[in-house]
Order: structure tokens, then C-alpha cells, then sequence
């Protein structure tokens, strides 16, 4: 998974319910492993559509609706 160390406070990932600490295992059904993995993902998807993300806080799995934008 990945592990959130940092966020944009008015960012998609924010407003879904992202937090720091959280590791993100899996976006939109695709696994990711590596911030790479997830970068590459997150340029694939079409914009302004929920996605589901898949999570680790803690110790509890957790899965939110995350809506990717365009950033100018």
C-alpha cells in the first residue's frame, strides 16, 4: 500500500475522507503498491466520476468514495 504523509486541505482526497497515516491499498478496483503505482492510476481515471478507495487506518480497513478533479 501507500502510505498518506501529506494532503492539499482543499484536495479531492481531503473532502472524501482521506487522512494522513491512512494507507491507501487499492483505487478503483486497481491495487497499488508504490506512489507510482498510484499516480499512474489516478492519471487514468476520468475526471469528476466517485471512485472507491480501498484503506488501512489503523487497524481497521476502511472504504470511501473519492471524486478525482482537474488541477489547473
Amino acid at each position: 500500500g501507500v502510505l498518506v504523509t501529506r494532503l492539499n486541505a482543499d484536495g479531492p482526497a481531503v473532502l472524501g475522507g482521506i487522512q494522513v497515516g491512512d494507507v491507501i491499498l487499492e483505487i478503483a478496483e486497481q491495487r497499488v503498491f508504490t506512489p507510482e503505482d498510484f499516480r499512474s492510476v489516478v492519471e487514468q481515471l476520468p475526471a469528476d466520476k466517485a471512485y472507491t478507495v480501498k484503506l488501512l487506518r489503523g487497524n481497521e480497513n476502511v472504504s470511501l468514495a473519492i471524486t478525482p478533479v482537474i488541477s489547473d
